[in-house]
């Protein structure tokens, strides 16, 4: 089959410089003839169906929303403050203290809410410090780790009673309770000096860094391999071993997928094919495969979570709480109860598992007996809506998040990981080779290049698209397919320290990855007009006219009308507007 390829976009702004978002290709059903247009969202967008690789047929999965936002971090918390009071307490001697079935609700006077600790608080720290440098930097994909850092020596003040006037999170008095944080955090933020991959600290694999991280995955949704990355380096600030940065990097991928879309088992099973290229893997794959295989038994938790351990490093806290989501994947009260309802750290376990519930199935799905409750579910959720936002559309956000001053130099992502992260390089294939051999004008040691994982240029990634698109169409073999898009998403890693240069926030960006996802999936799906679409979206990129988002709303419209395409061109040619476009079809 042989398609039009998309072979550059621009890297377009709105008139108020700020960033487009990332084109979806949406749910294309090509005999749906309703003439109702999509809702718009809270920011004027069309309500767009993340795209996972196959075209997705159930709006209700989508969950890049604000209430799954708010659902990540309100459950977080909620697991944090039910498993507090039980931590250090054998699973017995809940159940003699609080009954059979263990605690099962807040303990709390009335009129009092129910307190995290400094799980939910380094979590608070975290979104502060990625925010703060996005902002600076201009792009989240340019973070520079120092900031994030500094979040932490921010959040290690409210517990030592120092204010710091840090934007407004230094401004809510309930944040300087001491809430007894753990010694590592403690001793690697006093120390000044982030550790990194190549430069440890210390030889800690506690579950310090994992409990963190649930705020990487919510900004970095859209690209679970990058969030994966992100959260390893925030933990590798504070944690060396890779038991515990790992456990971080999954737990972020995690929540990131389960904002894409997948469900709880395809948002694991994924994790896990990330988890497996990264060096020192073993152990947090293994533990969090046994979490999945014991999921799907007929056995109780109390038999199965003591084989997972207790909860105390990274990667025991992180399988503990995929097991008890995945057994209780429409729950999110059972969820979290068995989770904290452990011989271990009760506190942790709870507000990772939240986390994952709560992205999972939101905040309106968590009980209301939990979510009236819980302290400071006001600063969540105005600290969710900022992730849910481009950085740069926060309301008051020179205010809210003062960029910072240091002149440490520039800790980047690349920096953070240091010649001791490595991943599986893919290796060409024969049949890829004579692929290429048999398309003009290829030049087959970029492509060579490609594969092997080198740092190449943007210009010649782009040009290496097409031959991946012919690629795309005529092998019969998904593995190969997988082999290019692995190796074009660490190509495209690569290029982010470059390209920044140029200020482009993430989202500005062309996710050649995820695109090419969407291009496999309209060649499976919708044969009959997926030559029409990439010849619209072609007319469109080539008059320079027209945003990512543009282009996903039209696309949102096609998707659900017969349309007729030669009209919609000539309309993009003649250079109306995207409304006027859409209008014309309707």
């Amino acid at each position: 089959m042989k398609v039009d390829f998309i072979q550059n976009i621009p890297f377009a702004k709105h008139s108020d410089n700020s960033a487009k978002q990332v084109l979806e290709i949406n749910d294309f059903k090509t005999n749906n003839k309703t003439s109702k247009l999509p809702e718009l969202d809270a920011n004027g967008y069309y309500n767009k169906i993340a795209f996972q690789g196959t075209i997705n047929k159930n709006n209700n999965n989508i969950r890049h929303k604000l209430d799954n936002y708010q659902g990540c971090l309100i459950g977080g918390a909620i697991g944090d403050a039910l498993g507090a009071p039980v931590e250090f307490m054998p699973l017995y001697e809940i159940k003699k203290t609080y009954g059979s079935e263990g605690i099962n609700k807040f303990l709390i006077p009335k009129n009092k809410k129910a307190e995290f600790t400094d799980d939910t608080q380094m979590t608070i720290f975290t979104a502060d410090g990625l925010i703060k440098s996005a902002l600076k930097n201009h792009s989240i994909n340019n973070i520079n780790f120092y900031d994030v850092f500094e979040s932490y020596g921010d959040w290690l003040s409210t517990q030592r009673n120092l204010y710091r006037h840090k934007g407004w999170l230094s401004e809510v008095k309930e944040l300087y309770k001491v809430k007894a944080p753990g010694n590592t955090c403690i001793s690697a933020i006093m120390g000044g000096e982030p550790g990194t991959l190549d430069k440890k600290i210390n030889d800690s694999k506690g579950n310090g860094g994992t409990m963190r991280v649930a705020p990487v995955g919510l900004m970095y949704y859209n690209n679970p391999s990058r969030a994966f990355n992100v959260a390893v380096g925030c933990c590798a600030l504070t944690h060396s071993r890779p038991e515990a940065y790992l456990s971080a990097g999954a737990m972020a991928s995690i929540i990131a997928y389960i904002i894409k879309g997948e469900s709880l088992q395809d948002a694991v099973e994924k994790t896990i094919k990330i988890l497996e290229r990264k060096s020192n893997n073993e152990k947090v794959t293994s533990l969090l495969k046994t979490a999945v295989r014991y999921s799907k038994k007929n056995m109780l938790p109390e038999d199965v979570i003591p084989q997972l351990g207790n909860g105390w490093t990274g990667e025991e806290a992180l399988a503990i709480a995929v097991y008890s989501a995945l057994k209780y994947p429409d729950n999110f009260k059972k969820a979290v109860e068995c989770s904290v309802n452990i011989t271990g750290d009760s506190d942790t376990v709870g507000s990772i598992t939240g986390n994952i519930m709560g992205a999972y199935l939101g905040a309106k799905k968590i009980p209301a007996e939990y979510k009236k409750k819980i302290n400071m579910s006001d600063v969540l959720s105005n600290l969710a809506q900022d992730l849910y936002v481009m950085p740069n559309r926060i309301k008051n956000k020179n205010q809210k998040y003062p960029v910072s001053q240091n002149n440490k130099e520039n800790l980047s992502l690349k920096s953070i990981l240091g010649e001791n992260y490595k991943t599986t390089k893919p290796v060409a294939n024969k049949e890829l080779k004579m692929i290429l051999k048999s398309i003009p004008n290829v030049n087959i040691k970029n492509y060579q290049d490609f594969l092997s994982g080198k740092d190449l240029s943007i210009n010649t990634v782009i040009q290496i698209t097409e031959p991946i698109e012919m690629i795309l169409a005529e092998t019969k073999d998904k593995a190969y397919f997988d082999k290019m898009l692995y190796a074009l998403t660490q190509n495209i890693d690569n290029l982010t320290e470059k390209e920044n240069k140029r200020g482009l926030w993430y989202e500005d960006r062309v996710q050649l990855p995820e695109f090419l996802w969407q291009i496999y999936g309209l060649i499976l799906n919708n044969k009959n007009i997926s030559g029409e679409i990439f010849k619209t979206v072609t007319v469109m990129t080539k008059s320079g006219n027209y945003s990512l988002k543009d282009m996903s709303d039209l696309l949102t419209v096609i998707g659900k009308r017969d349309v007729d395409f030669m009209m919609v061109n000539n309309a993009i040619c003649s250079g109306k507007t995207v409304d006027e476009v859409i209008n014309t079809i309707l």
